[in-house]
């Protein structure tokens, strides 16, 4: 039997009602709950999702390979009323495959870890009242101090890639939205630096289009890159919504 953990979010309806749903429909003889965190009310993230979300975690035991499970996952998000009309908009039910044992998987359908797992505070803090001492493989963090790293203050990120000025304009604006976040360039690179001090929480790398002078993301230390290679959407937006993922609730 496999060693799972899934995330189970949502803002629409009876959200604490859903999750027990969602878990009752889960269960069966390939599939045993062992155990699941309390829910926390977490900060929406995206401008059109709506009101704050409820967030849980559960550890499961499953004979399903990983594709067969995120299938059953996907059911069953269907069955209670998610409807995929966009990325960030109001639902009832997120079920999120975390961790399947200690595997890395990349593929086009599922990617395990969660990519996005490691920076989002509506994750990690329902998570870590479960998993806390669970490694994640490809960071090499436990899940609590992946959450350590969001506490500090202020907390840091940096932008590398893209072109300065577009970056100077991010920095401008998400520094006035978010006081608890100092963002910088990534400058100048590590690699020319002897002393550079602690590394920042968050590199967002904006990477491929890195001008002459960059550090470019593969010079960034993997603990807190964050690729946003293949984004294609506005880069405003993707760093706040990386800050609002990973600052507490207002």
């Amino acid at each position: 039997m496999a060693h799972c953990f899934i995330g189970l979010g949502g803002n629409l309806g009876n959200v604490r009602q859903t999750f027990d749903e969602s878990l009752s429909m889960l269960a069966d003889s390939d599939v045993r709950i062992v155990r699941v965190a309390d829910p926390v009310e977490t900060s929406p993230v995206g401008s059109d999702v709506g009101n704050s979300f409820l967030n849980s975690a559960a550890r499961l035991e499953t004979s399903l390979d990983p594709h067969s499970l995120l299938s059953r996952l996907l059911e069953i998000e269907t069955a209670l009323g998610r409807i995929r009309s966009g990325r960030w908009m109001p639902r009832p039910l997120d079920l999120d495959l975390l961790f399947y044992d200690e595997r890395i998987i990349d593929s086009p359908r599922l990617q395990v870890p969660h990519p996005a797992m490691w920076y989002r505070r509506f994750v990690l803090e329902p998570l870590t009242s479960i998993a806390a001492d669970v490694i994640h493989p490809v960071k090499h963090l436990s899940v609590v101090e992946l959450l350590d790293r969001l506490n500090e203050r202020p907390l840091t990120l940096e932008l590398a890639g893209g072109t300065l000025d577009e970056r100077q304009q991010i920095i401008d604006v998400v520094s006035a939205e978010f006081p608890q976040a100092v963002v910088a360039h990534r400058s100048p690179p590590a690699h020319f630096v002897a002393a550079r001090g602690p590394e920042p929480a968050i590199i967002v790398c904006f990477a491929g289009e890195a001008e002459a002078g960059d550090s470019g993301w593969q010079a960034t230390p993997l603990i807190s890159r964050l690729d946003a290679s293949e984004y294609r959407g506005d880069r405003l937006d993707f760093v706040r919504n990386v800050l609002v993922s990973a600052l507490p609730r207002q």
